[in-house]
């Protein structure tokens, strides 16, 4: 009798034991201050595994939407893995915190924008950075294509975004299976050499560019010229449009270093310029 009612005790404790592990997944730190994240997930309705990490502990379980989590203050990172995938969100946990994670997917491109930021150095050095902005409440998921002028040597220098292939077909660059997340922005940079001392490019749709020649250019079509900038230390001839075809002639010769700086600059610039520009079409729309 004594040994059945413990069993029957010991049964009892574990059963509620997992009730409340899977309501509330409790960490116990250093410190006796705790924080409740709540896990919020769109687009998905089954069971989701979560990996959280920092410098104290590393842990994992399943969880859903309206999970309830309790951390301590702290940096951590949030892993959740679902329809084969890795979804990331970094927190500095100061407060009770909602985490939401977008689980919605299109591979429409009318959310979509995408500006090139292309970098002369000499007609064998083209540097372009492909900023890629994503303005939907949806993740993008799908094929992008970049029309390219006459070129070899093409390589992929760095991305902040996951694509699963690239392919050079001469006049395009294909880049397949994109993931930009919703109402967020990332970028692909690559380079390659120039055929001949001509930049040309065309295409169907409009492409918003901003060219930057430490080269002189002897003619350009269906671009405005905004004079020389300096970026980084050294000036470059700058050329802005939103067409669907364009060109440029080189002069001179002899190569310049590349300079990193400079290339974050003209990142930054033209995407702060671009953000404004949508500003205050959204102003006008609104009046």
């Amino acid at each position: 009798m004594g040994s059945d009612q413990k069993g029957g005790r010991l049964t009892l404790r574990v059963a509620l034991v997992v009730v409340l592990l899977s309501q509330v997944l409790t960490f116990q730190a250093s410190v006796s201050q705790a924080y409740t994240v709540n896990i919020s997930i769109k687009g998905y309705d089954g069971e989701a595994m979560l990996n959280v990490t920092s410098t104290d502990f590393t842990m994992s379980g399943e969880v859903k939407n309206g999970s309830k989590i309790e951390l301590s203050e702290g940096f951590y990172i949030f892993r959740l893995f679902a329809l084969n995938k890795t979804f990331q969100k970094e927190v500095n946990l100061t407060k009770n915190t909602t985490l939401t994670f977008n689980l919605l997917f299109t591979n429409t491109t009318e959310n979509l924008s995408l500006i090139r930021h292309i970098i002369v150095y000499s007609p064998t050095q083209i540097y372009e950075i492909l900023l890629i902005i994503n303005s939907g409440d949806r993740n993008f998921e799908g094929d992008i294509s970049v029309p390219l002028p006459d070129h070899s040597n093409l390589n992929i220098e760095e991305s902040t975004l996951s694509f699963i292939s690239v392919d050079d077909i001469g006049e395009r660059i294909n880049f397949y299976d994109v993931i930009v997340p919703a109402s967020d922005s990332g970028r692909i940079t690559f380079s390659y050499s120039l055929k001949s001392n001509v930049f040309k490019i065309s295409g169907s749709e409009k492409q918003r560019l901003m060219i930057l020649s430490a080269l002189p250019v002897e003619e350009y079509t269906n671009l405005s010229y905004k004079g020389l900038q300096e970026f980084g230390g050294r000036k470059y001839m700058v050329f802005e449009g939103n067409v669907t075809k364009c060109s440029l002639v080189f002069g001179g010769e002899g190569r310049v270093k590349i300079d990193a700086v400079a290339l974050i600059g003209i990142l930054i610039i033209s995407a702060s310029l671009f953000f404004y520009l949508r500003s205050r079409s959204g102003k006008r729309e609104e009046e």
